[in-house]
Order: structure tokens, then C-alpha cells, then sequence
């Protein structure tokens, strides 16, 4: 006798021992295959979408339609069909392997990249959208705070909507002392434009050292160059 476990991309084939030498088998162990057969199937059973706000979801996809996309969330199979429109998804990753996308922008080939003296009118400008960024979030808190005292630019919280990106880098030198500075980048491909001085914290009286820098990359370095 066989058995036949299938799904879309696995046909698996379980065939039955003679009854002499099934008696010797360890049951745990058939149990054990069984379960991995199912576990199997479960996990190439299922879809994901890439959305274009830059997350994912593990979907069962039931329908495509002209402008939108119907789906169950994967960890409820049996629950209500979702819709999302197609020009929120970049892509959908099938369970057989296939690919769908959308929304994918083709390169301009004549795009140019931001130049030093561009950036430069750029930053003077009043109410230029600016993306702040660094590596955690307690530092674009705090240079959020210091470029909104000190500049006029709208600080905007999606990088596609910025002119240009500020980055806020720091490295640790000992004793509790940071040092940083501020870097600009172009929001389209990211490439490094200008970077500010370094600083440090020394003379600072805030027990916060990286506040500390960052207040003086914006008082000092970034007024600097707004002025200049």
C-alpha cells in the first residue's frame, strides 16, 4: 500500500512496511516523520507580500484582481478575505516559487545625483523637507529636537519625501566620551554628499554624551554651514 502526502511543491511517498517488520519499528519515530511530512506542507503552503511601506505579511493570496489583491492572513486560514490595492504591494513571493511585481520604478538613466553646491542652496532653503537618521532611535529624537531650534527645515519622517538625508554618526572614545558628526546624504541612492567636523563631548556639561554631541554638530557644524 502507499500514501501519497501532497502539496504544491512536495509529493511525498510513505510505503507500508510488511507486517514482520513493522513490529521492530520505534512508533515515535513514525510519528516523527508524519509530523515533518505536515510541518513540511504547511510551510510551503504560504504566500508573502512586500509592501511598498517597506514591510511583509505571510498571506495565502486568493485572488488577483485588475487593481487589487485578495488575501487570508496565514495564521487564519479559514478567517475573513483581505483586499489591498496593487499600488501599495512591491511584490508577492508565491509559494511554488513564482514572483509578482509592482510598483517598480524604472531607473532614469539621465537621474542625476545631488551635488555638494545643490545641497548647500538646498539646506538654506526655508521649509526644505529633510529625512533625520541615525542608529537608534533615541539619537533622531534628541537631533530632531536640536534641528528644530536651530533650522527652519520640515523634518519629514519618510525618506522619499526628502530632498536630502541627515545622518547622524557617532563612535564611542572611552570614558564614557562620544564623538560625531553629521552627514548628508542623497535620499535616492544614498550616497555620501557632506559630512560635518567631527566633535566631541568634551566641555559639555549634559550627562547625556551623545545628546551632548549631537547639540554640538547642529549649534556648531550645522550652523556653520548654514551661515556660510
Amino acid at each position: 500500500m502507499t500514501i501519497y502526502l501532497e502539496n504544491c511543491l512536495t509529493t511525498v511517498y510513505i510505503y507500508a512496511l510488511p507486517a514482520t517488520n513493522i513490529q521492530f519499528m520505534n512508533c515515535s519515530r513514525v510519528f516523527y516523520l508524519i509530523f515533518l511530512v505536515f510541518l513540511s506542507a504547511t510551510v510551503f503552503s504560504q504566500d508573502t507580500i512586500f509592501f511598498v511601506k517597506q514591510y511583509h505579511q505571510v498571506v495565502k493570496v486568493i485572488e488577483i484582481e485588475e487593481s487589487k489583491v485578495q488575501y487570508r492572513k496565514f495564521e487564519n486560514l479559514e478567517g475573513p478575505v483581505y483586499s489591498v490595492a496593487k499600488n501599495e504591494i512591491l511584490s508577492i513571493h508565491y509559494r511554488n516559487g513564482a514572483r509578482d511585481s509592482f510598483n517598480v520604478a524604472a531607473p532614469a538613466v539621465d537621474e542625476k545625483q545631488l551635488q555638494k553646491n545643490e545641497l548647500l542652496k538646498l539646506m538654506k532653503t526655508p521649509h526644505v523637507a529633510v529625512y533625520v537618521s541615525s542608529n537608534d532611535s533615541a539619537s533622531i529624537i534628541h537631533a530632531k529636537h536640536a534641528l528644530q531650534n536651530t533650522t527652519s527645515w520640515n523634518l519629514v519622517n519618510e525618506k522619499s519625501l526628502s530632498k536630502f538625508i541627515v545622518r547622524f554618526a557617532f563612535v564611542s572614545i572611552g570614558l564614557g566620551d562620544k564623538k560625531g558628526k553629521a552627514q548628508f546624504l542623497d535620499p535616492k541612492t544614498e550616497t555620501l554628499i557632506l559630512e560635518t567636523n567631527t566633535v566631541n563631548t568634551a566641555f559639555s556639561w549634559d550627562i547625556n554624551t551623545k545628546r551632548g554631541v549631537i547639540d554640538k554638530i547642529v549649534n556648531k557644524e550645522i550652523r556653520r554651514l548654514l551661515t556660510k
